[in-house]
């Protein structure tokens, strides 16, 4: 069956060359959440969370949360509301973003 232009659903991917095990896995009924706990390399613990949100400012998360790293002679910035919610969020939970990290 062909799928419909308003599915909705997460995924979290893995390359498989990769060690790592899945400790926990939670997902709600209706696509817009995954969360996975997951052990890399025998060595990292981490929480992967991924968010399905409805397409309003208010809570769309598709945005770069630095615009003067991530955009290059872009005029607008997509979602400023959601964008400061989201940044509300990773500093109440002390949450980050692992691409900008390097770790030991």
């Amino acid at each position: 069956m062909p799928g419909k232009s308003n599915a909705k659903c997460t995924a979290i991917l893995f390359n498989n060359n990769n060690k790592y095990a899945i400790l926990h896995q939670h997902s709600d009924e209706d696509g817009n959440l995954l969360i996975l706990e997951i052990n890399a390399f025998n060595k990292y613990d981490f929480m992967l969370v991924d968010i399905y949100g409805p397409k309003r400012d208010t809570s769309n998360f598709n945005l770069v949360q630095e615009p003067a790293l991530d955009y290059f002679n872009y005029n607008n910035a997509n979602n400023p509301e959601s964008r400061k919610a989201l940044l509300s969020l990773k500093e109440l939970h002390g949450l980050f973003e692992p691409w900008r990290i390097k770790f030991d």
